[in-house]
């Protein structure tokens, strides 16, 4: 996955290549931005709360997620490198809903979101 040829075959951006390997559980990576994911069948990946996702990363800049039940998710460079190790929430682009809204990263269910619009919080299906 860390290999050039391979990453660029799908536009970019490769959330494998720069996450860390989890020894514990062959398969499964982590970021601290985005949390546990297993890419065995990337570009489709498992995350530990979302389920599969779809990855497109058009630029090192920015990285798109589809969910089959939710449409796309994308973020950018500029929030995932001003988090932290011990942020708690991501911001993600909802584009079928054209706003700005925080997956928590830290939380049972794994599917929880906040919509600031709204100041309210639903779940993810």
């Amino acid at each position: 996955m860390k290999d050039p040829r391979y990453y660029e075959r799908f536009g970019g951006f490769s959330i494998s290549r720069n996450a860390v390997d989890v020894n514990s559980a062959p398969g499964w990576k982590w970021l601290f931005w985005f949390g546990h994911f297993n890419d065995q069948s990337f570009p489709w990946i498992y995350h530990s709360g979302l389920g599969w996702l779809y990855v497109h990363g058009p630029s090192d800049d920015q990285t798109w997620f589809y969910s089959p039940n939710n449409g796309w998710f994308g973020t950018t460079k500029e929030i995932w490198s001003s988090m932290s190790e011990t942020s708690q929430y991501l911001w993600l682009y909802d584009q079928e809903n054209l706003r700005w809204v925080a997956y928590y990263l830290q939380q049972p269910a794994g599917k929880l979101f906040w919509d600031p619009q709204t100041q309210g919080y639903y779940n993810f299906d």
